[in-house]
């Protein structure tokens, strides 16, 4: 599976003609869908406050703009009903545009991106934990990844926890977001995942998860239909978070009709995957504590 400069890994097998040819079909099918995919889930989802809290909310992102992407909405409503965000960062994010930065010098941006962007959402340097595991290395690192995560849930104590999904495309965040449900399990805590490259890839999502189900390794642990957040309200304060990240948005990066890109790499084929005025979660199970 060989990873593009985000990270983002296939499930084709492309050694071989055949595997070429139905990677390059996957990528034709999901730039046809364009918005279609998360469209048809925001019309199935119901309209759900679960992700504000007026106590503790904790959001894990991998990379520096996941918070944005994922909960840029959530995270000041939060804030504005009386609640207290932490974000946690796993990587540096340093692999963000490797084509065009050396790595140590995109880390140092993406960085300053990620302050000047959660300052804009309202959150406070205090609140703001960075890890600093090395971008794309959160497979290999996933057993210190949960003890991170369970001593700062331990310290935080949180009422609502947002991660990311393990069915999502990226290793990253695939890696987090199965470590925050081994972390979880067994607490009484609210805890939501959101998708960023399931989105972008729909195609490449559902044979993922067909294969896995056909392997009888899907446990996908979501007892109704995704909750949708209403942003209204909230719409101008995730795109000036959003155009914080230049380093990652190219110029046809459009939210909501408000420029937002820089000299990046993601314009507007990605932003139209998420370019809505409310966020999408999906409400996880409580599950057992494994121990």
């Amino acid at each position: 599976m060989k990873p593009d400069s985000k990270g983002h890994s296939d499930d084709v097998d492309e050694s071989g003609a055949m595997g070429r040819i139905l990677r390059r079909v996957q990528v034709a099918l999901d730039r046809a869908l364009g918005s279609l995919p998360p469209r048809v889930i925001r019309w199935f989802a119901r309209e759900d406050d679960s992700a504000v809290t007026t106590g503790r909310l904790l959001v894990l992102v991998p990379h520096p703009d996941d918070e944005t992407i994922g909960a840029g909405m959530a995270i000041p409503r939060t804030l504005d009903a009386g609640g207290q965000v932490t974000i946690v960062v796993g990587t540096d994010g340093r692999h963000g545009d490797p084509d065009t930065v050396p790595p140590e010098q995109m880390g140092v941006v993406r960085r300053d991106e990620l302050e000047r962007a959660t300052a804009a959402l309202g959150v406070p340097p205090a609140d703001l934990v960075i890890l600093e595991f090395e971008d794309a290395s959160l497979t290999r690192n996933e057993l210190r990844l949960a003890e991170a995560i369970a001593d700062i849930v331990e310290a935080k104590r949180p009422d609502v926890v947002i991660a990311p999904s393990p069915w999502d495309l990226h290793p990253d965040h695939a890696a987090l977001g199965r470590a925050a449900r081994q972390v979880l399990a067994g607490r009484s805590i609210r805890h939501l995942e959101y998708l960023v490259w399931g989105w972008d890839a729909p195609v490449r999502l559902t044979a993922r998860l067909v294969r896995r189900a056909s392997q009888n390794r899907i446990h996908w642990g979501y007892p109704g239909r995704p909750v949708l957040l209403d942003g209204t309200g909230y719409v101008d304060r995730k795109a000036e978070a959003l155009a914080c990240y230049s380093s990652q948005f190219s110029p046809t990066a459009v939210f909501r009709g408000r420029p937002v890109g820089g000299s990046g790499p993601l314009g507007h084929q990605f932003m139209r995957r998420i370019d809505f005025a409310n966020e999408v979660f999906f409400l996880r199970r409580p599950t057992p504590s494994p121990h």
